[in-house]
């Protein structure tokens, strides 16, 4: 009965990954511009940023944290970030900037992709891969 609650937590872990990855991409690019736009620090506006931030850490962790589906979404979003990230790091980059598209949120100006063109998402896939391997569990 395990199986399909897993085979589910994969599909979630695919899709939530996606939308992390798009968020983050978003938020941090904005909170980057808009600092660097000021040279300084911007206080309330960032509030928002940060908060996307957040909420996406914590719907993804509290996933994670499920015992019936949690391995399968760190599955998911481990598979998701590890292979995108090496496609990343080894295709042409006509390609890459293709595969760079597909992470932008339907309706907002294109970003830069950092998460993905500095090998950050590579990591965090690994290491989310790994800790499914190894068997951890938060719960």
């Amino acid at each position: 009965m395990r199986t399909p609650n897993a085979l589910i937590g994969v599909v979630l872990g695919i899709l939530l990954g996606w939308a992390a990855v798009a968020l983050v991409a978003y938020a941090g690019t904005e909170l980057y511009t808009r600092r660097a736009a000021r040279m300084a620090d911007v206080g309330a506006e960032a509030l928002p940023w940060l908060l996307a931030l957040l909420a996406a850490s914590v719907v993804l962790g509290v996933l994670m944290s499920l015992r019936s589906i949690g391995a399968g979404v760190m599955t998911g979003a481990g598979l998701l970030m590890a292979v995108t990230g090496v496609a990343v790091q080894l295709l042409p980059i006509r390609t890459v900037i293709d595969l760079i598209k597909l992470f932008e949120l339907p309706g907002t100006r294109p970003r830069a992709g950092v998460m993905l063109l500095d090998g950050s998402m590579l990591f965090v896939g690994v290491v989310l891969l790994w800790s499914v391997r190894a068997g951890w569990s938060p719960t």
